[in-house]
């Protein structure tokens, strides 16, 4: 269970005051209940897709975070898994933090969404050797990375919002900064430049979502995006 601590009680209050109810952002096709037990999924065709997510309302961008923040909390729960004594060595002490963080953004988002939230998301890790700490590493490099970009290019949808999307934003820089920590240690511990560029990319949704498809049973697109 998750501490309540870890989900800022108050900010949410707040953030809840913000958004009040924007279920317009979302639509859902089958994505089952938000339980972390998964969701159902269906066939689907280039034209359908299990959630849809209106970038025109704060819902649609905010459910989009939380789908990410979905993928990455079920990933180092895996991981997590896998180390048997985590405080002991550096590789476990950094899986068992990004854990708690990456939990800690997801309920964050489910709280704040309340009855908007999409459903949970069912994650496919078939194609990662959860037992090879480096394949474990790149593919949280590529995770952390894909994070940051994707909050960066967000953000401009919620400013085009005006003062209702402005906790909102807030909060997402919030996060952005830590999820931008994450980044940095992981790519250091890969062998990359823990910063690579003055200045970190801001991607498209569809990009992001196009480089998260391989990991994802549950099939997500945007629009107005």
């Amino acid at each position: 269970m998750t501490d309540p601590a870890l989900v800022r009680p108050l900010r949410r209050r707040v953030f809840l005051q913000v958004c009040g109810t924007a279920a317009a952002g979302v639509v859902i096709a089958a994505c089952g209940d938000d339980e972390d037990e998964g969701a159902a999924t269906t066939a689907t065709t280039p034209e359908q897709a299990d959630v849809t997510l209106d970038f025109s309302q704060v819902a649609g961008v905010l459910n989009y975070a939380y789908a990410l923040e979905q993928l990455e909390a079920a990933f180092y729960t895996q991981a997590r898994e896998t180390v048997a004594k985590p405080t002991e060595t550096e590789y476990g002490r950094v899986i068992d933090a990004l854990k708690g963080h990456e939990i800690a953004h997801r309920e964050f988002f489910k709280e704040v969404l309340g009855d908007d939230a999409v459903g949970a998301l069912e994650v496919n890790f078939s194609e990662v050797d959860f037992d090879d700490q480096k394949n474990v590493l790149e593919v949280a490099s590529t995770f952390e990375n894909l994070g940051v970009g994707a909050y960066n290019g967000a953000a401009k949808f919620l400013a085009r919002m005006g003062k209702d999307a402005a906790v909102p934003l807030m909060a997402a820089g919030d996060i952005v900064s830590v999820e931008a920590r994450h980044a940095s240690v992981i790519n250091d511990l890969v062998g990359k430049s823990f910063a690579p560029e003055a200045f970190d990319d801001a991607l498209e949704p569809a990009a992001v979502l196009e480089a998260a498809a391989p990991f994802l049973k549950t099939t997500v697109r945007v629009i107005n995006a």
